[in-house]
């Protein structure tokens, strides 16, 4: 259809005739939605001559086949160009330009709680603790982590697994708008408090923790020991006594076992297992045959794993297969407590 330019109050407009124009003028892309920062970059097809507008107002010297204009001007904003060919106006249909709108990017926080929140949001673990800090959802391109304001190596994922004290901050980048870097608004403050654990010692016929607290709570193989409370007790059964002292701060572990077994004055020929460490089935020999009667497997902190009764002559055999990686100690009534090492 043929149109003619009307000027009014200033502005030009397209004016529809009577006559037929033989090419339609389409403007691409037809529904551009623009990244932060980026331009649009708009275009019709080969004619005579081009005129564009924007909202029905003319955009001076906009006379080309290709219109480009400035993101941050563009956006939600209609276009429309009128096409000159062999003399004849048509002016095509308008095209809005719209703009992705993300979230600001944010940190999910997981894994263990902190014991304390200071300052302006600093988070306080104890060591030993896992903070585990995953970025939003749809944030999935070019993501980089840091602590103090330098790049984690090789910490490009949406995860972040934390285990020491730091500032960390995290960059990235929709999936829809992979050049358009996104900064996490906030420094995520850790700090993680050493953890105190005692250690046990023999003085006489007593335990002792080396260290001083608020409370004590001591254990045998694992289970708790009534009336047990005071920095020093007296042992009166064989087996593996572990300690709890409690201090100012709750960071406390319980500690090492302490294998007692004196009290039946086992034969201290020294036990040997292999292979070191073991994952399927493990091998026990002695100096001399090995222990006939029952026997228990212990884990660390104490607690018996494994039962069994040994026929005495040769070597014993466990089968490990089922046990988590660590280390254990196997118990018999006549022999000296023999380390065990399991491995994955």
């Amino acid at each position: 259809m043929r149109t003619t330019l009307l000027l009014l109050s200033g502005t030009l407009l397209p004016v529809l005739a009577n006559a037929q124009c033989d090419h339609d003028p389409v403007i691409s892309p037809s529904a551009p939605i623009l990244c932060p920062e980026e331009d649009a970059v708009l275009s019709t097809g080969l004619f005579d001559a081009y005129q564009w507008y924007v909202n029905g107002e003319l955009i001076p010297e906009a006379t080309g086949q290709v219109l480009t204009v400035p993101g941050y001007d563009a956006i939600a904003n209609t276009y429309t160009v009128a096409a000159t060919l062999d003399g004849c106006t048509e002016l095509s249909p308008g095209v809005l330009v719209d703009g992705w709108a993300f979230i600001p990017p944010y940190v999910i926080h997981n894994g263990d709680e902190p014991y304390a929140i200071v300052g302006e949001g600093g988070s306080q673990f104890c060591e030993g603790d896992t903070l585990i800090l995953t970025l939003a959802p749809g944030y999935t391109e070019n993501i980089q982590w840091s602590d103090g304001g330098v790049d984690i190596p090789n910490a490009n994922g949406q995860e972040l697994i934390v285990t020491t004290s730091g500032l960390y901050h995290v960059v990235a980048a929709p999936d829809v708008c992979p050049n358009s870097l996104m900064s996490l608004g906030v420094t995520i403050a850790v700090e993680f408090t050493p953890t105190s654990q005692a250690v046990i010692e023999e003085d006489g016929t007593q335990l002792c923790a080396d260290i001083t607290g608020t409370s004590y709570t001591w254990y045998l193989q694992g289970t708790e020991i009534p009336g047990a409370n005071t920095q020093c007790i007296t042992y009166e059964s064989n087996g593996p006594y572990t300690v709890l002292v409690e201090q100012q701060h709750p960071c406390v572990a319980l500690s090492e076992p302490f294998l007692f077994s004196g009290l039946h004055e086992p034969d201290a020929t020294t036990g040997r297992a292999f292979p070191v460490p073991a994952n399927e089935l493990m091998t026990i020999t002695w100096e001399n045959d090995a222990p006939a009667g029952a026997w228990r497997l212990l884990d660390a902190a104490g607690r018996t794993v494994l039962t069994g009764t040994s026929l005495g002559p040769g070597r014993m055999e466990l089968d490990v297969r089922q046990l988590a990686s660590g280390r254990y100690t196997l118990h018999t009534t006549s022999r000296a407590p023999v380390p065990v090492v399991v491995g994955r």
